[in-house]
Parts: structure tokens; C-alpha cells; sequence
């Protein structure tokens, strides 16, 4: 039974730990089930290799421990997860051909915004990391498949761009691949995305062949080239994720969001001092995102998840799942380039699912609404991105001016 203020619904078997620890339940749970995940997924990666012949294997070990996850983790409203992924599934495969895709949009939307206003009511300004959480990356997982598919069966190959040819299904997934896809463990929890293309290519072993000629010729011997690993980048990705982890256990000690709230604060501080407070205060809490993103690209990586070929320097990329550029985003001088380095893999499902598809006059606008739509229902959400879309469209404007200016004048 749901009560105000008591939205979240996952195990309470580590309470314990939470009241040794002080973190809530919900973000003890969440940790808990990450590490399960890491581990799980270093196995998988050893004991499960991708591979043709392994991916039926593969398929069923994603689903059957992703379930089990979630019900750890968000307790009965595991049924929300599973018939928010089966709806789409079912226009994808019985609904009209010409339009299925925009049906499972609407659907998968439409469902979001049920959960975000269930919420609003239960939990208003509650920060619980409920079921809502993983339903928002099933609306980008469940979308950007129906229009990748739609584009791999009713369009003309040579009406679609680039980018689309190669994201682009040609057949409509078996049951099992679809729900392995949604609820493949080492990303239930909060991501990051990854498309189904790349998701196939991660099972059936196709994401780790090199970009570059299998063997190097040393002395006129042939040397093979290793077997791409993803230890390094979890090396370098685990230390990223200590140190966001410690700010954000550190930052509530040395520097309270709540003492901007305080008369002594408000009033007997100068102007100087309650901006850089403020500027500390803001720039720290953005650690928990930075440890949960980092922590999902860490617990993809372990499972051989994120690889894309070689640097210009023959050093292997593990990147293809990173959600955020931490330091350009810090030291970012413009807005496009702070919007750009922040919740990646969203930003390229929002411009394959919506900027690539609207209008041109409309597609900048129309992907800030979306994304405001999705994010649910606060009024400062809606504040926030469409005032954005409107700088943004006025940069643009301003950057024209610009070069017409210059070209007049030179």
C-alpha cells in the first residue's frame, strides 16, 4: 500500500545498513544492486563471451538477473516496468506499419506522464530513486527502437541519413532479445543508454572487433592483435567514481545546501560570500550525477559494454556509453557547450527520436519540450528548457549576424 511521502517500494533487508550508514534506503539499494551488477557482469564477461553461438545464453543471463534487480530494488512496481516494456512490443509487432512508431511514442509518453504525476502526488519534491527512474530509460530504449525499426522495414534505404542506416533494424526483435535489451542488468538501474544495434553487436560479440587490421607486422613476423579489455577504462572510470563518491558524502558535511535557507546566512553574510557559497554548493551537487553515470559506465564496461575502436593513438576507446564530459562541462565557456557535455546518451536519443524528424523550423524547440516532457511535471523543468531552446535559437541568430558581418566588412 502507497502512503504520501512513502513512494518507494524496494526491499528493506538492508535497513540496517542504511541506519549505520545514513544514506536512505532507496540509495542504499541502489549501490547495493550496482555492485551485484559489476560483479555479475565480470562473470558474464569471462564465463559468457559474446558471441553468435552464446547469445541465447547471454540473452536470458541479462534478463533473469535484471529482473531480479529490479524486484530488489523497486519491489511491486516491477509490474509497471513490465507492462510499460510490453505495450510498445505489441504495436511494434501488431500495430499499423506506417505509423507504429509514433504509436509507441505516444504510448511510452503517455505512460511516463501517468508514473511523473502518480508521483507529484505521493512523493512531491521527494528525491526517492523509485520506479520512474528506469521507466524513463525504457521510454528511450522502447522509442528510439520503434523508429529504428520503423526505419530498417517501411522506409527506402535511401531516403534515410547516415546515422540511421547504420541504427537502423531490419526485422522485428524476438521476445527474448527485446526483453533481455530492457532489462539487461548491468543498465536497469540507470543506464546509461545504449541503442539496440550496439546492444545486439555487445551480445553476439560484434562490438569488439577492431576498427584496425587484425595483425602488425614486427620484423616480418605476424604479431595478432589482443582481444579488446576494458580493464584499463575501469580502472580510470572506478576512479572517477571514488572521487564523485566522496564529494558527494563530503559536500552535505562542509557545505549544507540548507544554510542558504538560514537568517544568518540570508542576512549577515555579504553579497560576494553568498554567490561563492552558492556556486560551491551547486557545482557539488552535481557529484551525484556524476557518480551515478560513472558507476552505470563502469558497470557496463565490466561487462565488455562500451568499446568503439582506437584512438588516434592505437589506445582502445571505452567510451561509447560515457554520459558526461566532466571536465569540459566544468570549464565550458558557452551554453551549447555545457548542454552537450551533460546526459549524453539522452541528448542522442533526443536528436534521433525527435531533432532528426521534426522540422527544421521547429526541431530545437520541439526537442527541449520533449525533454521537459520526459524529465515530468515541475514547473522548473518546463522554465528551465524552454528558455534554454529560445537562447540557444538566439546564439544561433546572433552567430549568423556575425558571419555576415565579417564577410561584409572583410
Amino acid at each position: 500500500m502507497v502512503h504520501v511521502g512513502q513512494f518507494y517500494q524496494g526491499s528493506g533487508l538492508l535497513q540496517p545498513v542504511s541506519e549505520v550508514t545514513g544514506l536512505p534506503i532507496d540509495q542504499v539499494n541502489y549501490i547495493a544492486c550496482n555492485a551485484v551488477a559489476f560483479f555479475c557482469a565480470i562473470q558474464m564477461r569471462k564465463r559468457l563471451p559474446g558471441s553468435p553461438e552464446n547469445s541465447t545464453q547471454r540473452h536470458i543471463t541479462e534478463l533473469c538477473i535484471g529482473l531480479l534487480l529490479s524486484l530488489f530494488c523497486f519491489g511491486y512496481q516491477i509490474i509497471h516496468m513490465i507492462l510499460y516494456s510490453t505495450l510498445p512490443y505489441l504495436l511494434m509487432v501488431y500495430g499499423p506499419r506506417a505509423s507504429f512508431h509514433k504509436m509507441v511514442f505516444a504510448v511510452a509518453m503517455g505512460y511516463a506522464s501517468i508514473m511523473h504525476l502518480y508521483r507529484l502526488y505521493y512523493d512531491f519534491f521527494g528525491f526517492s530513486l523509485d520506479v520512474t527512474g528506469p521507466l524513463m530509460l525504457m521510454t528511450m530504449k522502447c522509442t528510439s527502437m520503434a523508429f529504428a525499426l520503423h526505419d530498417g522495414t517501411e522506409k527506402d534505404e535511401e531516403k534515410l541519413s547516415d546515422d540511421q542506416k547504420k541504427m537502423c533494424i531490419k526485422k522485428t526483435p524476438s521476445i527474448l532479445s527485446y526483453y533481455s535489451y530492457i532489462f539487461c542488468f548491468h543498465g536497469v538501474m540507470a543506464g546509461p543508454l545504449v541503442f539496440y544495434t550496439d546492444y545486439t553487436h555487445f551480445i553476439n560479440g560484434e562490438n569488439l572487433k577492431v576498427s584496425e587490421p587484425e595483425t602488425k607486422s614486427l620484423n616480418n613476423h605476424q604479431i595478432d592483435k589482443p582481444t579488446p579489455s576494458p580493464e584499463t577504462a575501469m580502472k580510470e572510470t572506478g576512479f572517477i567514481v571514488a572521487v564523485c563518491g566522496v564529494l558527494m558524502l563530503l559536500s552535505p558535511i562542509f557545505f549544507p545546501v540548507s544554510r542558504m535557507t538560514e537568517d544568518e546566512f540570508l542576512y549577515k553574510t555579504n553579497i560576494l560570500y553568498r554567490n561563492v557559497y552558492l556556486l560551491i554548493c551547486v557545482s557539488l551537487v552535481r557529484a551525484k550525477y556524476y557518480f551515478a553515470w560513472k558507476l552505470g559506465e563502469l558497470t557496463n564496461q565490466s561487462a565488455g559494454l562500451g568499446f568503439q575502436g582506437y584512438d588516434e593513438d592505437g589506445k582502445e576507446k571505452w567510451d561509447l556509453l560515457n554520459n558526461v564530459h566532466i571536465w569540459r562541462l566544468e570549464t565550458a565557456t558557452s551554453l551549447k557547450v555545457n548542454i552537450d557535455m551533460w546526459n549524453i546518451q539522452t541528448l542522442i536519443w533526443l536528436r534521433r527520436v525527435v531533432y532528426d524528424r521534426m522540422p527544421k523550423a521547429y526541431n530545437t524547440l520541439a526537442v527541449f519540450v520533449v525533454s521537459a516532457w520526459w524529465h515530468g511535471f515541475y514547473p522548473g523543468y518546463y522554465l528551465t528548457f524552454v528558455t534554454t531552446a529560445f537562447v540557444i535559437l538566439a546564439a544561433r541568430q546572433v552567430h549568423r549576424f556575425t558571419q555576415v558581418f565579417l564577410v561584409c566588412f572583410n
